[in-house]
């Protein structure tokens, strides 16, 4: 979950970046060039990072008796170096949504020009790839932590004995009756086979985020540099 405080200073900071735009919309390969490049180029090297770590990971658990616990650190280590660009990425991404929305109580000011159009439309799909595409499975609050939580409970499950296993899964094989039940039986129901479909899944998820996001960006570059 992105830290308020990130967000907040971001806010500040891109505050008087954006001022330049109620001021100089006229400029726009300026404004191009300085803002939405660096942003996207920034953006393009962590969806890079982060599709790289799932397709290791998918491709890990796909060898013959695949080590849970060392995929897991693994995606821990991978994953702890994106997320403070992650968040850096998201704070500029807020701070040009918040003043492009269509919505905003400033609308009148800013959003009287194509440009705008295709500014808040090229951020938005930088929001909708880091929320939409994480929260894509259902039981987990984003990709990565979703498939941490999974290789941590096959990690777990690996290391008790096939009786003590069986013990379990036929206690918990009942229908939950409250959350922790819930959760009880998805540790114990969960496959390998399931996390797999999950990695994978994630894949797609990512790739037809990135798309959208090129797709917005070309627009908008054309756009600015006619």
């Amino acid at each position: 979950m992105i830290e308020i405080g990130v967000l907040t200073s971001a806010v500040e900071l891109f505050d008087k970046i954006l001022g330049i735009i109620d001021r100089r919309q006229k400029n726009k390969k300026e404004l191009f060039a300085n803002r939405f490049k660096p942003l996207y180029e920034k953006l393009e090297m962590v969806s890079k990072e982060y599709y790289a770590a799932v397709q290791e990971t998918l491709a890990e658990l796909e060898k013959p008796q695949p080590e849970y616990s060392s995929i897991r650190d693994n995606l821990v280590r991978r994953r702890a170096g994106l997320v403070l660009v992650r968040n850096g990425v998201l704070g500029q991404a807020f701070a040009f949504e918040e003043r492009f929305n269509p919505s905003s109580s400033t609308k009148k000011l800013i959003n009287r020009e194509e440009l705008n159009r295709k500014a808040y439309e090229f951020v938005r799909s930088i929001w909708r790839y880091f929320y939409e595409g994480e929260n894509s499975l259902q039981t987990h609050e984003s990709l990565m932590t979703g498939l941490l939580v999974d290789l941590n409970i096959l990690a777990d499950k690996a290391k008790l004995s096939k009786r003590t296993r069986q013990a379990r899964e036929k206690a918990k094989r009942s229908k939950p009756t409250d959350l922790k039940s819930a959760q009880d039986a998805r540790y114990w129901s969960l496959t390998h086979g399931d996390v797999v479909q999950n990695a994978a899944h994630s894949l797609n998820v990512l790739e037809h985020g990135w798309t959208d996001i090129a797709e917005r960006y070309a627009d908008l570059k054309l756009f600015c540099e006619a």
